[in-house]
């Protein structure tokens, strides 16, 4: 994450850290040709004992 700290680019980082978040949700890729992310099995490997 090159531009963490850079508000005007990614301003999702100041509606978390105000905290106005109130929820997120996952949603399907809708380009097909692109690979989706498997948040799920990432957050699964991270939680490991010991971490994958």
């Amino acid at each position: 994450m090159m531009h963490g700290l850079d508000n005007t680019r990614l301003p999702f980082f100041e509606i978390v850290g105000s905290g106005r978040l109130r929820g997120t949700k996952a949603q399907p890729q809708p380009d097909l040709h692109i690979p989706s992310f498997r948040y799920d099995l990432a957050m699964d490997a991270l939680s490991a004992e010991p971490p994958r």
